[in-house]
């Protein structure tokens, strides 16, 4: 075979046959019946991963569970379902990124999760998102309830922030106005 005349397709199923997958697919029973639905198939489709500013690796993440938590299939855990879903949500460099894993390296959809965070979700990102936590501020004319959902959308925004609810009441404690705090201490 001249590897001169093989097409890019070719040559790809050609060496990837010599690496083994980084993510391993579950067997599945001969008598489950394994089928994504066209109209989750087209949900899935709609959602791929691209590795820009604008995409997060945690909203992808929970989009694709979102989706998943709309079906099951008898016989089948939500591990099993997340292993064989979950990479074909990614696209070009993710997907290079996925096929380059080592040989059997990935077992469980938490490791999946994980991995695949770590790299999309750069310590740089983590750490401009906990400055924004901790320099959280109530905008003008912000009702309480709002400035909540406002801080509490930050928290959510960054899974990783390490801190306690004590934590998170405190740095939404600190930026209300004086009123504000008068009334919540006469609360308690």
């Amino acid at each position: 075979m001249d590897i001169n005349t093989l097409t890019l397709d070719q040559y790809m199923a050609l060496t990837q046959r010599n690496h083994g997958l980084g993510v391993v697919r579950p067997e599945i029973a001969n008598n489950v019946n394994f089928e994504i639905k066209g109209q989750f198939m087209k949900r899935l489709g709609d959602n791929t991963f691209v590795r820009n500013h604008k995409d997060d690796a945690y909203k992808h993440v929970q989009k694709v569970l979102e989706i998943i938590d709309l079906f099951s299939i008898t016989g089948v855990n939500h591990n099993v379902i997340m292993l064989r879903v979950f990479p074909i949500k990614l696209t070009r460099a993710e997907k290079r990124w996925k096929d380059r894993l080592p040989t059997c390296s990935i077992d469980t959809w938490a490791l999946l999760e994980k991995a695949f965070i770590q790299k999309y979700c750069p310590p740089s990102r983590t750490a401009k998102r906990q400055e924004e936590i901790h320099n959280f501020k109530s905008e003008d004319d912000e009702t309480f309830y709002c400035a909540w959902e406002r801080c509490n959308d930050l928290l959510f925004k960054c899974p990783q922030h390490d801190l306690n609810s004590k934590k998170k009441v405190n740095i939404f404690y600190k930026v209300l106005d004086i009123l504000t705090r008068q009334m919540l201490d006469s609360q308690g």
